[in-house]
């Protein structure tokens, strides 16, 4: 009887580590280089209340550039993305099997993920609030807010074929490209009452 106990334990810890490890987002390396980038970072308020974050350097450095400016952003989308949660899903162990479950479903996502989104993700991660890293690492939450972000946007989108977030580029007057998107993942209307 004892070694059944045992077998069935290791067997639970076997799935444990195994379901963990496959919902994982893996990072990517980045070089020293890329840690670094020029000071070319400003943040503007537009006359219709959108904010606009000026960002240049490596995809990293950009993205870790944003994680700091926008960190206090980060954690009130994500206090209020997991309050909503909360209220979805009550129960904890019910969580707990609800996200196990997603994490083997969309284990291996980041692979479908350019590596340049996914070095900016990194560097935005760097700065993820840390309260929320029973659910998961700050990279495996930005890989699962952006898929959020994009399965929302699929219902938002659902009869254009460019469904998406918005992006756009422009060539300035010194031939350089400056090129835009949103970045953002509003839950209930948040930042329409800042």
């Amino acid at each position: 009887m004892r070694k059944i106990f045992i077998s069935f334990i290791l067997v639970l810890l076997s799935a444990f580590i195994l379901i963990n490890h496959l919902g994982t987002a893996i990072p990517t390396h980045i070089s020293d280089s890329e840690k670094t980038g020029p000071a070319g970072v400003r943040i503007e308020k537009s006359k219709n209340s959108h904010r606009h974050i000026i960002l240049q350097g490596s995809d990293y450095h950009r993205g870790n550039e944003y994680g700091r400016l926008g960190s206090s952003e980060l954690l009130k989308q994500e206090n209020l993305l997991i309050s909503k949660l909360d209220g979805f899903i009550g129960n904890s162990l019910i969580q707990k099997i609800f996200f196990s479950f997603a994490m083997v479903w969309f284990h291996d996502a980041d692979t479908y993920i350019d590596e340049a989104s996914l070095k900016e993700m990194q560097g935005v991660a760097q700065w993820a609030p840390e309260k929320y890293h029973y659910l998961a690492d700050g990279l495996t939450r930005q890989v699962a807010y952006h898929g959020l972000h994009e399965v929302g946007q699929m219902f938002v989108d659902e009869d254009r074929v460019d469904m998406g977030c918005f992006a756009s580029a422009i060539q300035s007057k010194n031939q350089d490209w400056v090129i835009g998107r949103n970045f953002d993942f509003d839950v209930d209307g948040l930042f329409d009452r800042e």
